[in-house]
Formats: structure tokens, sequence, C-alpha cells
């Protein structure tokens, strides 16, 4: 559509000069001539430049298209028949001006449309010659001269007819298989174009000297480099210190066959990146091309779902180990605080071992308890499940952690609800837990004051609820740690609140998401699974 544009402006452009280069110097050599022989070239002149100021007034308006089109092309029929009409008619040397314009029609217009120019430049053409023939020829003059004359302008308007209809058939076939080449041609790039730009895989690809050519979004991405500021360059120029190794496997390279390695690369955030790097000749049919295909994948994502997966498993068998190690404990634990009941009510007199006694009760009492929140953790019970708004159960743990003994008046708790529903399939009361379990977490961070804010957020088809705090945050080594039982930097935690609020999501086919700067607070983000409503 752009390049159609321009070569319209460029009709417009070309008329007027077309028009003054061909009559100016017409109108110059017939200076001494009648005024009125010479004004109707001058008019000409005039026409042409009418006619290019109004069609570029309505081109600025964006009204353009076939009509446009014809409109224009059937101007400057008449501009050229008038040009050719008052410098000899048929006799004139810019009657093949009249080919310019069937090669205008043929390229703009559909080939109705161009034909039918040609028949009103034929009939303007043939108009003109029987005007001529009529003030030039006369009957007075011998018959047979009269009949050679006759014989040989009908023939020169035949011929030149003729020319005008070939000419169109030859441009309209030639431009139509143009236009159909181009279109497929168009077609092909337009598919190979949006598969490198949009592919997740950066795609680079070099010539036999190291020329990078092409250079896709997934590649900026992830080398962290302009595409503008590679293309048409050696990758030994261009790629910095910090992308050294990729470079070095390039060169290594040998192009008899295939190289595939996984690599760390480092963007310019100083952040280190698993990738796995594919190195290519490209060649088809047998037929070299000198150069090499380079693919990139960013491995983070996958590296660290399996991580994930790693750490579950791992869990999941330490977990079963640790749940009859629990009972194995909890068992003789029993027989001990029975035994020390029975030998506190048989102590009277000895008030220091009473004490002593009571101590360790407690702490029987505390390992107990520990115990007891373990295996509820090993083994969090299945109950029914049922669609409920998530923001509704939000406020009822709001309301309850407010009256906790951790609370301080000094934390402020802002929740922001959003306006929209956010139906989830759940366990009312394990989600209850989780909330709960990440407030008490946070109100650990922030100490006696501090701020707490609650919001929504939406990623395809979940919900987020985020728990955000300004507490001493978290050290980048701990993140991975948070969810492990039994880890706690706090030594009045037991270690398994998060544990617990982890497994209960993920129960739910959900994830709790981490965010987290030491000294400026955390963001705990816990993602739900929508109901499809």
């Amino acid at each position: 559509m752009v390049g159609m544009l321009h070569r319209r402006r460029l009709i417009i452009l070309l008329r007027p000069i077309i028009s003054t280069v061909v009559l100016g110097p017409e109108i110059y050599f017939r200076k001494n001539e009648l005024f009125s022989q010479v004004f109707p070239l001058v008019v000409v002149i005039l026409i042409s430049y009418f006619a290019s100021i109004i069609f570029y007034l309505i081109l600025k308006t964006g009204k353009r298209g076939t009509v446009y089109d014809f409109a224009q092309t059937v101007s400057d029929t008449i501009i050229i028949t008038g040009l050719v009409n008052f410098t000899g008619s048929i006799n004139s040397p810019y009657t093949l001006l009249y080919f310019l314009n069937i090669f205008e029609g043929s390229f703009f217009l559909r080939p109705v449309g161009s034909f039918t120019i040609t028949t009103i430049a034929t009939a303007s053409f043939i108009a003109m010659g029987i005007v001529w023939m009529n003030h030039h020829l006369s009957t007075e003059i011998d018959t047979i001269i009269f009949n050679i004359e006759m014989i040989h302008y009908f023939l020169k308007i035949f011929i030149f007819i003729l020319f005008f209809y070939l000419a169109t058939a030859l441009t309209t076939y030639f431009r139509e298989r143009f236009t159909a080449g181009s279109r497929a041609l168009e077609a092909v790039l337009m598919t190979t174009d949006d598969i490198i730009e949009n592919i997740n895989s950066g795609i680079i690809t070099t010539d036999k000297s190291g020329k990078i050519k092409q250079f896709n979004p997934a590649a900026m991405s992830i080398l962290s480099l302009d595409e503008k500021e590679v293309i048409e360059k050696s990758y030994k120029e261009v790629f910095p210190s910090r992308i050294k190794e990729l470079s070095n496997l390039i060169s290594s390279f040998s192009d008899k066959g295939k190289e595939q390695r996984r690599l760390e690369i480092t963007n310019n955030e100083d952040k280190k990146i698993p990738v796995m790097v594919t190195i290519s000749a490209m060649r088809r049919k047998n037929v070299d091309y000198g150069g090499i295909l380079i693919s990139i994948v960013d491995l983070t994502v996958e590296e660290e779902v399996q991580k994930r997966l790693r750490t579950t498993d791992r869990m999941k068998t330490a977990l079963e180990l640790s749940a009859g190690i629990a009972h194995e404990i909890r068992n003789p634990l029993a027989s001990i605080q029975g035994a020390l009941e029975v030998i506190t009510r048989g102590i009277e007199s000895h008030e220091s071992v009473e004490k002593l006694v009571d101590l360790v009760l407690k702490e029987a009492e505390r390992l107990n308890n520990i115990i007891e929140r373990f295996l509820q953790f090993v083994r969090i019970p299945k109950r029914e499940r049922k669609n409920a708004d998530i923001a509704s159960i939000l406020r009822d743990v709001v309301e309850l952690v407010k009256n906790h003994p951790m609370y301080n008046k000094g934390i402020e708790i802002t929740a922001e609800f959003s306006e929209e529903k956010y139906i989830v399939f759940i366990d009312p009361e394990q989600i209850k837990q989780v909330f709960l379990n990440i407030l008490l977490n946070a109100f650990s961070a922030v100490g006696r004051e501090g701020k707490i804010t609650l919001y929504f957020l939406k990623r395809n088809n979940y919900c987020g609820i985020a728990f955000r705090d300004n507490g001493i945050g978290i050290e980048k080594e701990d993140i991975g740690k948070i969810f492990q039982p039994f880890f706690s930097k706090n030594r009045e935690g037991s270690g398994l609140g998060l544990s617990v609020a982890h497994r209960i999501v993920e129960q739910h086919n959900g994830e709790i998401t981490v965010e987290s700067k030491k000294e400026e607070g955390s963001t705990f983000t816990v993602w739900l699974p929508l109901v499809e409503t």
C-alpha cells in the first residue's frame, strides 16, 4: 500500500513536468506565430498543473482506489490528446505519449480498466485522424494520390491502434504475472519472517565471513544485544566478553556437521542464563551456502521446573521417612511423659527436683506439639472442595488475624479488594490456613510496626492473592529454602507454617511465588486456578 501511494505521487509529479518539457520548447520556437495558435499549448500545460493539484489534494484526504486511479488515467488521456492535437495531430512526434498513458492504465488498473483506457485513447486518436484528414486532404487533388494518402493515414491509424492494444495486452499480462509472483513471494516471506520473529528460540545466521545476517527478537532478549548493533557485522567484533564462550563455540564449529552444547551466558544485568546452543551449516539439497545457523534456547524455566520436581521428589521421600521416625519418637515420648507425671505426684518435699520435672514435662509437651504439627504437614487431610469467592475468604482471614496474639496495633493491614469476582474450586478451611500462615510470617517480618498490603492479580486462568510487607526481607540464598520443613530464621518459629501453606496450595494445583529484597520487604503471591464460567 505504501509503494502504491508513492507511485501515485510520482504520476502527479511527472504529469506537469512532462507537459512542460514537451510543450515549453514548442511554445518558445513558435513565439513568432499568432497568439491564437500558441494559446492552446499554454492551456494544455495549465490543465496538467491543475489536474495534478486536484489529484494531490484528493490523495491527501485518503480517498484513493480504483475510481481515483481511473479518473487520473482518463485525465492524462485527455491531456495527451490535447497535446498531440495541437502539435500536428496524428503526425505529431508526441503520439508515442499515448503508450505512457497505456502503461499507466495497465499498471494501476485491473485488465478491464486498462483496456477501457486503451479504448478511450484509440477513440481519441481515430477522432483526431478523421478531423485532420477532413481538413488536410482535398478531393481536388489527383484521385490516385488522394486514395494513396487515405490508405496511408488509415494504415497509420490502424498500426497505432494495433500497437495500443498489443502494448496493453503485454503490459497487463506481465503485470498480472508479476503481481501473482509478488504475492506468492510475500506470503512465503511473511510466513518465514513471522516464524523467525515470533519463535521463542534465539535465531542467528551468519555468512561465510562471520557477518551476522539475521538476529531475531528472542536472540536480542537472551543475549541482551540490539539487532541494529550486530547486523552486517562480524560476531567476533560485536559479541561482548560476557558471551565469549558462545563466540568461541561458533569459531570452533566445523561446517561438516552439527554441534549442540549447554552454556551459561551472562546478560547485561550480570545474571547467568543457562542456554542450549545448536550450531549447524546452512545447506539445501547438498548446496552449501557457506553460512551457519545458530539456535539458542533459554533453559531457565525448564531447569527451574526440573529443579522443583527433584525437590518435590526428595521432599516426598524425606516426608515418608520422617513420618515413620515421628511415630517412633512419639510412642516413647508418651511413655516418658506418663512416667514423669507419676513421679511428680510422688514428689512432695524435693522442690528443685519438682521444678526440673515440670521443665521436662513442658519440653516434652512442646516436642509433642511439634511432632503433631509435622504429622499434619505430612498428611494434610483431603476434605470436600467447593466453588468459593476467594475475596470473601480473605476478608474472613483479615478479621481473624487481627485477634491473633502476634498482631500488634502498629501493624497496618491494607486490603485492596477487586470488584471482579474470583471463583476458585478449593477447601475453604485449608486456604484460610494458607492465608493465616503467610500473614503470621509477615507479622514476624515487620515486627511491632509495619505495613502489609493485600491485593489481587490475574494471569491467564489463574487468580493471584499477593501479600506484600515492608519487613526485614529474605536473604537471596534463603529464598529457595523457605518452603522446606523446619527451616526458620525465627527462634520461636517451628519452620512448618510456610511448608504447610506450600503443600496445601500444591494440592490445589496452584503455586506460591516469592519476591524479596533484604531490608525492603517481601511479596508472597498465592496463585490458584480460576473456575471456568
